[in-house]
């Protein structure tokens, strides 16, 4: 009964967050899946929902999606934006972020050491300035 209690909660919560907070696309650009870009993709998903905004990763098994492919899955999931970012086993991290109607928002291109213990914190306070500005924009449309 507890444990129904709080899935009841819980589903509640979700549903309340994706009615009340902006929607967001989120896409992994490369194919590279390791530990480093898991936990980006997660210390991405945790900033947009710390600053108000429900990231919708997808789970892409195609490495690179064309931008019209990406807008449009946006559009159908009534998203405001859409963010395609990669990360390379060389430390190259890219971000773009756009207005689900086409238009940029942040651009984002920088390089990093992928085995730093403190990578998520580097990339999200040298990314947060940029984000902050783009959410300013798309709140205001």
């Amino acid at each position: 009964m507890k444990n129904r209690l709080i899935g009841i909660v819980l589903f509640w919560l979700v549903c309340s967050a994706s009615i009340t907070a902006a929607q967001i696309l989120m896409i992994k650009q490369s194919d590279n899946s390791s530990v480093y870009a898991q936990r980006i993709e997660l210390a991405l998903s945790d900033w947009f929902f710390e600053h108000g905004i429900l990231a919708l990763s997808e789970q892409n098994p195609i490495h690179n999606v064309s931008f019209e492919l990406a807008q449009y899955m946006a559009k159908e999931m009534n998203a405001k934006a859409l963010v395609l970012w990669s990360i390379d086993l060389e430390g190259k991290f890219i971000l773009e972020m756009f207005h689900v109607q086409g238009q940029l928002l942040a651009d984002i291109d920088m390089k990093v050491k992928l085995q730093d213990s403190q990578l998520e914190s580097i990339i999200l306070n040298s990314i947060s300035p940029t984000l902050k500005k783009a959410i300013h924009q798309l709140k205001e449309q």
